[in-house]
């Protein structure tokens, strides 16, 4: 779970996008060898989309929080307020 803190902003969307794909397949997709049934697979799944949802959330939070100061400094250096 830790692996997903390391990975790019667009490689957990990429993943997160997979996995919606494979749930809403209803087990016609390809399934991961270590997973014996598709049932398996969509409990494990259903828990890392829930940690990508909530890293992803996070991700967007601080690019929030990045932008606004970002924002008042250039409108600082600009002269502004």
């Amino acid at each position: 779970m830790e692996e997903i803190y390391d990975m790019e902003t667009s490689q957990l969307e990429a993943l997160l996008q997979q996995i919606n794909s494979d749930l809403m397949s209803g087990g016609n997709c390809e399934i991961p060898e270590r997973f014996e049934t598709f049932e398996k697979y969509e409990r494990k799944a259903l828990k890392l989309r829930e940690h990508l949802e909530l890293e992803l959330e996070e991700r967007g939070q601080v690019d929030n929080v990045l932008n606004f100061f970002l924002s008042q400094a250039s409108t600082s250096i600009g002269g502004g307020a």
